[in-house]
Formats: structure tokens, C-alpha cells, sequence
């Protein structure tokens, strides 16, 4: 027997014996990603929730009518959040984009800024791999209205650290994130004006990409970018050239140290 289950991001489909059907049934499907092998079988691979909101992807193959693998967990994106604050975030999201990270501040009386992670399968659907995009929300406090103000769409794979503060100190906020995919690593950091546009500061890049200053900003901020040098030592340990940024006011950005 042959289930047809549909996806809540619209019109693909995905076709399971009963079996699958059944393990399947207990979660939400928010989107999916068929594929033809070489072989002619069917690669299946869908992004769901369970009932603790553990956000989560499954994968099987598909021959025939009959020939259905058991669906197997290929990957955990941590878990759903529900709402930034006080704001519900069901039906602010293009569908197939699951909230797992929100932060919020208010500017002024009547303005609170949302900025939202979200996970979601690679928009070109150039592979099921899931990404993180990052959404932005100016919610009006006294109209009771929110605005979605900026969207950046698979951003990276992996999200490392997530930052939302005013490090230059003039009433504006700062989005920092630090993602990855394989082994290059970035960090990018937008500045957000106080009706919720986002711009572009910088991205820097490297093998490895760390904050310094995000828990003690007394000492300031910085970031350590190390890259490999394409050679090991004497232990065949893998070698590499550290730069050092600090965070200057003046340029809004973080400039090589000296």
C-alpha cells in the first residue's frame, strides 16, 4: 500500500509505504526534497518537528511501488522557537523555515525590533542540506503591527554564534553571526537602523573564526581568524597564521591589528 503525505510548503509530494507513513505521523513536515539517482530510485528527505518542537531531517529511497526504504534521522538543527517574546512567529515566515533562534529589543516607545534564525532546506534545492537564513521584524508596539524588514536566505550549514548588540556604542544594533560550511568558516556582522533596515558591515572569513569580548566587553572586542598554511610540523600537526581584528568606532568595523 502506498501513502501520499503532503507537504506544508506546498505542492511536492512524498510517497511512503505504511509503514513509513506511520513513523511519520507523529511529526510535523515542513518541507521536502525529492531526487532522481543515477539508479533511477527516488532519494527522499524532509524536515520535520516532534512533539517537543526538535527540529530534525529524515532521508530514505524510494524504487517502485513496493521497494521503500524505513526512513532514518540524517541530522538534529535544535529546537523550534515559538515566538520572540511576546510576538507569535506562526504565519511572519516564508514557508519551509523553522524558527530556532530569536532576540529582541525595543527602540523608543513604540518600536521593538525581532531578529529571527531560522532552518530550512537550501532554496536552489541544489542538495538537501539544511541552512540557516536570518529574518528581521519591526513590530509597531503602539499599532500592534509587524513589518518583516530584511531576509538573508541560507546564509551557511552550521551556525556557530549568534550576536545581536550595540558594540559601537551610538544606539544602533550590530547582528553579528558565525557560520560554517565544511571547513571554511565566516563571520558576518550587519548593522540594523532603528526602523529595522539592515546593512552590510563586513564578512571575514577563515578555517576558524572566534569573538572575543562577547561576555567581557570591558576588554573589548575582537575577532582571532586563523587559516591553515598548507603544511604540518613535526608532530604532523596541521599548521596555521592567526590575524587579529579589533572593533574601531570610527570605521564601524573591525580593522587589522598592527
Amino acid at each position: 500500500m502506498i501513502t501520499l503525505i503532503c507537504s506544508l510548503a506546498g505542492a511536492r509530494t512524498v510517497h511512503q509505504d505504511t509503514a513509513s507513513a506511520s513513523l511519520l505521523s507523529d511529526y510535523q513536515i515542513v518541507d521536502q526534497v525529492t531526487a532522481r539517482l543515477d539508479s533511477g530510485k527516488l532519494s527522499h528527505d524532509v524536515l520535520a518537528i516532534d512533539k517537543d518542537d526538535e527540529i530534525m531531517t529524515f532521508s530514505w529511497i524510494e524504487q517502485g511501488s513496493t521497494n521503500v526504504t524505513s526512513p532514518r534521522v540524517t541530522g538534529y538543527f535544535g529546537q523550534r522557537v515559538r515566538s520572540s517574546g511576546s510576538l507569535p512567529l506562526e504565519g511572519l515566515l516564508p514557508r519551509g523555515q523553522v524558527p530556532f533562534v530569536a532576540s529582541r529589543y525595543t527602540v523608543g516607545p513604540d518600536m521593538r525590533i525581532h531578529v529571527v534564525i531560522t532552518r530550512g532546506f537550501e532554496e536552489k534545492r541544489l542538495s538537501p542540506e539544511v541552512w540557516y537564513s536570518l529574518f528581521v521584524f519591526a513590530e509597531n508596539l503602539r499599532t500592534r503591527t509587524v513589518r518583516m524588514t530584511y531576509q538573508e536566505k541560507d546564509i551557511n550549514r552550521e551556525l556557530e554564534k549568534f550576536l545581536v548588540r550595540d558594540i559601537n556604542g551610538d544606539g544602533l544594533m550590530e547582528i553579528f553571526d558565525f557560520g560554517r560550511a565544511g571547513k571554511i568558516g565566516d563571520a558576518i556582522i550587519r548593522r540594523v537602523s532603528r526602523d529595522g533596515k539592515v546593512a552590510l558591515l563586513q564578512h571575514l572569513e577563515g578555517y576558524r573564526v572566534n569573538l572575543i569580548g562577547d561576555t567581557l566587553p570591558e576588554l573589548g572586542y575582537k575577532l582571532v581568524v586563523e587559516d591553515e598554511v598548507g603544511h604540518v610540523d613535526s608532530r604532523g600537526e596541521t599548521c596555521f597564521v592567526r590575524r587579529e581584528f579589533h572593533w574601531s568606532q570610527k570605521e564601524n568595523k573591525f580593522v587589522r591589528a598592527r
